[in-house]
């Protein structure tokens, strides 16, 4: 795949994910506290790009419960059942071994998200580490957060 196109993915996934999220925050509002806060897409794209749209939904997931631990921890076990986070990685990592990783754009997009995640986690554990720790650890062991 050229770098033209493999831009104009990027750009056409940010954006897609990008109304998505807009979307879900908007009907968040109206919500129930019985409907996920993430919603399960099929994951198409790059690997890096399937590594950034579960990372953004688990980003989601801590973001709209910030104040219901128990809540977010139930957010964080729907998407690992949802998606096997191991394989997404393996597939990144036979992607980038093949010399067709991530781009430098993919890569500061994951990073800036991991770092949301551990933010995020950090403020939420902090209300009731015994609802969100074992979740949380699970996550971060998947994607190898530290």
């Amino acid at each position: 795949m050229t770098q033209a196109k493999r831009t104009i993915t990027i750009l056409g996934v940010v954006a897609i994910a990008t109304l998505f999220s807009a979307q879900c925050k908007d009907k968040g509002k109206e919500a129930t506290t019985d409907q996920p806060s993430t919603t399960a897409v099929e994951l198409t794209g790059t690997p890096g790009n399937k590594m950034i749209t579960v990372m953004e939904m688990g980003v989601k997931a801590l973001e709209s419960n910030a104040t219901d631990p128990a809540k977010a921890a139930s957010e964080l076990n729907r998407l690992m059942q949802a998606y096997d986070i191991t394989a997404i990685r393996a597939e990144a990592k036979a992607a980038k071994e093949a010399g067709q990783g991530a781009s430098e754009a993919e890569k500061t997009r994951f990073k800036e998200l991991t770092e949301k995640y551990k933010n995020l986690a950090t403020e939420v554990g902090k209300n009731d580490p015994a609802a969100f720790g074992a979740a949380h650890a699970e996550w971060s062991k998947l994607w190898s957060i530290n």
